[in-house]
C-alpha cells in the first residue's frame, strides 16, 4: 500500500473519530452542532504547520532568538496558544457567547501564558549561565 493511500486513510478515520466526539458532544450539551469540518480542517492545519516545523527546523528560525529562546519556539508557543484559544471559542461554545464574557475569559489567560513563559525562559537563561 502506497504511502499517500495510507496517509489519506489514516486522515479519513481522525477526521471520523474527531467528529464522533464532537455529535457526541453537542447532543449530550443540548446545543446546536459545530460546523465540523471546518474545526477539523483549522485544527490539522495549524498541527501540520507545527509538526512540519519540528521536522524540518529551518535554521534561520532556529539561530536567530528573541526573548531568550528560539523564533521556531516562539512560533510554537504562539501556534499552541491559537489552538487553545481555538480550541475553548469553538468546543466550550464560548464563540456564540457575548463579547465581555469571551473577554473574562480569554483575557487572563492570552496575558498570563506569555508572561509566565517569560519569567520561565529567562530563569532558565539565568541558570544556565551559572553552569
Amino acid at each position: 500500500m502506497p504511502l499517500a493511500d495510507l496517509f489519506i486513510k489514516l486522515l479519513a478515520a481522525a477526521k471520523q473519530h474527531v467528529m464522533r466526539y464532537i455529535n457526541a458532544f453537542n447532543i449530550v450539551a443540548g446545543v446546536e452542532l459545530l460546523d465540523e469540518d471546518k474545526v477539523f480542517w483549522i485544527l490539522l492545519f495549524v498541527t501540520a504547520v507545527e509538526v512540519i516545523l519540528g521536522i524540518i527546523k529551518p535554521p534561520f528560525l532556529i539561530e536567530n532568538s528573541m526573548l531568550g529562546t528560539s523564533l521556531l519556539n516562539m512560533i510554537f508557543i504562539i501556534l499552541t496558544i491559537i489552538k487553545a484559544a481555538y480550541i475553548v471559542m469553538e468546543f466550550m461554545h464560548l464563540g456564540h457567547e457575548v463579547k465581555g464574557l469571551k473577554i473574562t475569559i480569554l483575557l487572563p489567560i492570552i496575558i498570563l501564558i506569555p508572561y509566565l513563559l517569560f519569567i520561565l525562559i529567562n530563569e532558565g537563561n539565568y541558570i544556565m549561565g551559572m553552569l
